[in-house]
């Protein structure tokens, strides 16, 4: 089991490193479970969203007592027992809830002529909506969890 973080998937402002090492994880974690995928090993990655001394003072008020480290040690657990069958994925965890995460391609576009006229064809999701930081992503997170619970 690998601990990552959302600045490994989405990269966060003054965080280059600390992204950069954590997309590192994650790309040896999808590596290992290539290897291990004949085998009974399971191989994952958790990338928690939990006050900790280091995260505290980033937490809005509202919602540290929300974001225990109890509520990712669950997964954890479960992750690391005989049930769990997943292999090769990234969980986002925290505050009662999780997601997949996911590396996405499009389709392959054949370029021919107008190269620009195809770039503007691979965008994925509108701008509005695409995550473009870890900060960011974990609003979209907090909010999804809120909109849950009204």
């Amino acid at each position: 089991l690998v601990s990552t973080s959302s600045a490994g998937l989405y990269g966060n402002h003054g965080q280059s490193a600390y992204a950069a090492s954590k997309g590192a994880l994650i790309a040896m974690m999808r590596s290992l479970a290539v290897e291990t995928r004949k085998t009974d090993l399971r191989i994952n990655a958790i990338a928690p969203y939990a006050v900790t001394p280091l995260t505290q003072a980033w937490f809005p008020p509202t919602l540290v007592s929300r974001f225990s480290p109890e509520v990712v040690a669950e997964l954890v657990c479960w992750l690391v027992s005989e049930q769990c069958q997943l292999h090769g994925e990234t969980i986002v965890v925290g505050g009662g809830g999780l997601r997949l995460a996911q590396m996405q391609e499009t389709e392959t576009l054949r370029v021919e002529g107008d190269l620009e006229a195809v770039l503007e064809q691979l965008v994925l999701l509108p701008k509005d909506q695409a995550p473009d930081h870890a900060s960011g992503e974990f609003e979209t997170f907090a909010n999804s969890l809120q909109d849950q619970q009204d």
